[in-house]
């Protein structure tokens, strides 16, 4: 395992690069898309190295339990934290598609309800 202490840099204007293709590092030279590919690496891990076996509560089925927590948007209160729900890997899918399909009507159909 390589551990980089660069405050990696990528140029988002022409001529290097642009908003929708970075630039390398201008710093160490790494590419965006192996920055991007390690910061998936690092989600993958964390969501692994925190499962827990179990009973999912929303099938109920036992086996392997990840961690799912709504992530903060701006119309959270600072410092309010979401409750983790513990779920199976179908219904971890699931909890995310649902979030995602929530707040895609929420941007582009008001703002949500408290």
């Amino acid at each position: 395992m390589t551990v980089s202490l660069c405050k990696h840099r990528f140029v988002v204007l022409p001529p290097l690069g642009s908003i929708f293709h970075p630039s390398d590092c201008t710093e160490c030279g790494l590419t965006y898309a192996a920055f991007e590919a390690g910061l998936q690496q690092q989600e993958r891990d964390l969501i692994e190295g925190t499962a827990r076996d179990g009973q999912c509560p929303a099938c109920g089925n036992t086996g392997r339990l990840y961690g799912w927590q709504e992530p903060e948007q701006p119309w959270h209160a600072p410092g309010d934290h979401r409750p983790t729900k513990w779920l199976c890997a179908t219904d971890y899918d699931a909890a995310v598609d649902d979030y995602n399909e929530a707040l895609s009507l929420t941007v582009h159909g008001g703002l949500p309800t408290p």
